[in-house]
């Protein structure tokens, strides 16, 4: 099992790929801020790796974390097959980081 944070600006960043298949078990946003932000999170096959982030891959929009306030995905079991990636940003720029638990399968 492995662990990953990131810090998201309001541009769109690569936070997890994918090396060989592995499995999300919990994803944290956490933000740090006095004031109610928002997140966007996408799924990015690796097929669309050129592409990106964009409509066609999105799996949050606008998530909202109220201040100082963590929003956890544990119910949700993602498989990423080699090459898929997962991106995401935040409406606050430097006041959301987001924590990512992984495993090999």
């Amino acid at each position: 099992m492995s662990i990953s944070n990131y810090l998201l600006t309001n541009t769109p960043t690569q936070v997890y790929p994918s090396v060989g298949n592995t499995a999300i078990t919990t994803i944290y946003f956490c933000n740090l801020s006095p004031n109610t932000l928002s997140v966007n999170v996408h799924l990015v096959p690796f097929l669309q790796s050129g592409l990106g982030p964009s409509w066609l891959n999105i799996f949050y929009s606008n998530l909202s974390i109220l201040s100082n306030d963590t929003y956890i995905v544990a119910t949700e079991r993602l498989l990423l097959s080699d090459g898929d990636a997962i991106w995401a940003d935040a409406s606050g720029d430097g006041n959301v980081v987001v924590t990512i638990s992984s495993i090999g399968i």
